[in-house]
């Protein structure tokens, strides 16, 4: 009898250490900041995914807005740079601006109301925003939305591509 627990206690170990631990991905899942500029002033404008020009995402911004003392509204993973670049985490190249502003939305959900997919759809007011996007492809990530002194360095030397992917 005792060889057999400690049979299944062996057998159990190798499963936990020998199977059951994975190797972790070679690849990050986290997209990154990206750095990039607008045909318009989107900044204070809520973006939606798009795919062939349609949106198939509803934006949550509840944990993403921090209420400031003085009662402003900030967007935590947005920030402005030099020269007109925005740094952004949650962005990517297929995204589209909706006319609804951070506030508005944002309050709105607290009230519990949130757009459904077609009036998202029928409220993109840029489909194509960008004339510059910049993405950090760096395995592990090198930048995050706390280092924009550095990044803004970077675009004052001139030196995005050096550091990060040009997209567009």
């Amino acid at each position: 009898m005792k060889k057999l627990i400690l049979l299944l206690l062996l057998i159990v170990l190798i499963f936990l250490f020998g199977f059951g631990c994975k190797d972790e991905p070679s690849f990050s899942p986290q997209p990154g900041v990206s750095i990039y500029k607008t045909k318009n002033d989107y900044y204070n404008n809520v973006h939606t995914f798009l795919e062939d020009g349609k949106a198939y995402f509803i934006q949550s911004l509840i944990g993403k807005v921090v209420e400031e003392p003085d009662g402003k509204l900030n967007y935590r993973f947005r920030a402005r740079l030099r020269n007109g670049y925005i740094l952004a985490f949650e962005e990517g190249i297929e995204a589209g601006y909706l006319k609804y502003t951070i506030e508005e939305y944002y309050n709105n959900q607290k009230l519990g109301i949130t757009p459904h997919m077609t009036e998202i759809q029928a409220n993109i007011i840029d489909a194509d925003p960008y004339t510059e996007f910049y993405t950090d492809s760096s395995n592990p990530k090198i930048f995050g939305m706390q280092d924009t002194v550095r990044i803004n360095e970077i675009i004052l030397k001139g030196e995005l591509e050096k550091y990060f992917k040009k997209v567009k």
